[in-house]
């Protein structure tokens, strides 16, 4: 059923309206050698129907006019008896407006149908961008933090207890050298030294160079 309906939707409208005239074609033979005893309306609905659904309403609505049309020539050539003429154009109006009704539905239906699928279209393509648009963001915070766990990784700093020398002040390090506070201290950190020296030393080292000593 579904690769005649895929079969069907890949015809054009010219394709669909033949099948149908011969469908109506097909149902009307049937309905007249069958008779006026056999009502065989509701047939005519599977070439309207099909008209309306792959060639458009416009399509359904003529096949429909035809259906009523053709009904009620099959009802005249087969010699039905009625108490009154009217009635024959009365059973073709109802049937008219049966066919109609069943166009109408089928068209509403359709059209609701093709409404849905674009919106799930338009909602699947604002979907995409918005993954799309996360994985950009994602990947550029990758970046960002890749970037501030390099700049991490190159900033040095001291922390904990540092074993140092109670006689020279050497520092020992992680492998157990004993290295220079100086030494140490630009090892493991972005500071460097300038070289000078204190007022006690210089009266220690230099005295009477005349630099008072801090009080």
């Amino acid at each position: 059923m579904n690769s005649l309906v895929r079969y069907l939707d890949r015809q054009s409208e010219t394709q669909a309206t033949v099948l149908s005239l011969l469908l109506f074609l097909a149902v009307g033979v049937l309905d007249y050698v069958t008779g006026v005893a056999v009502s065989f309306a509701i047939f005519y609905l599977v070439p309207i129907g099909l008209a309306t659904w792959f060639a458009g309403a416009r399509k359904g609505v003529r096949m429909a006019c035809l259906g009523a049309l053709m009904g009620g020539a099959m009802e005249y050539l087969g010699m039905a008896r009625y108490s009154h003429f009217i009635i024959l154009y009365w059973n073709a109006a109802a049937r008219l407006g049966v066919f109609l009704i069943v166009v109408f539905l089928l068209s509403s239906v359709r059209s609701w149908g093709y409404e849905l699928a674009r919106r799930v279209e338009e909602r699947t393509a604002l979907l995409a961008m918005e993954i799309e648009e996360r994985k950009r963001t994602e990947a550029e915070r990758e970046v960002v933090i890749a970037e501030l766990r390099d700049a991490l990784s190159n900033v040095k700093h001291l922390y904990g207890l540092l074993p140092i020398c109670a006689s020279c002040k050497r520092i020992r390090d992680d492998q157990g050298y004993w290295n220079d506070v100086e030494e140490y201290i630009r090892k493991h950190t972005e500071a460097d030294f300038t070289h000078g020296i204190c007022p006690d030393c210089m009266n220690k080292l230099y005295p009477g160079m005349g630099v008072p000593s801090p009080t």
